[in-house]
């Protein structure tokens, strides 16, 4: 099992109010519908320190798969539908396993 953990800031002019009902309409159900996907979990970022705007941590069974079932052409256009929400150039991606 890994967790995905990502962070990003939402473009200029994107409010949390928008983007939280963006990602519990359409993000939330669909990543979750992956068969990868154990759990997905979205935070907004309140503090002490904000670099980012928005935190995802989401539990996969397998990296392999879950990069197989990323790369269909729905989710390849779900992912650039996403990416007109946040700033591309802060998101960062890593996965790893629990110690």
């Amino acid at each position: 099992m890994h967790t995905v953990m990502m962070v990003y800031n939402l473009k200029k002019g994107i409010t949390l109010e928008a983007y939280k009902k963006y990602s519990l309409e359409v993000d939330q159900p669909l990543v979750n519908n992956l068969n990868s996907v154990l759990e997905f979990n979205v935070f907004f970022i309140l503090g002490p320190e904000k670099t980012w705007d928005v935190f995802e941590t989401i539990l996969i069974d397998s990296w392999e798969e879950f990069v197989k079932e990323t790369e269909t052409d729905e989710m390849l256009e779900a992912d650039r539908e996403w990416r007109q929400w946040i700033e591309e150039d802060s998101l960062k991606i890593v996965y790893g396993e629990k110690v």
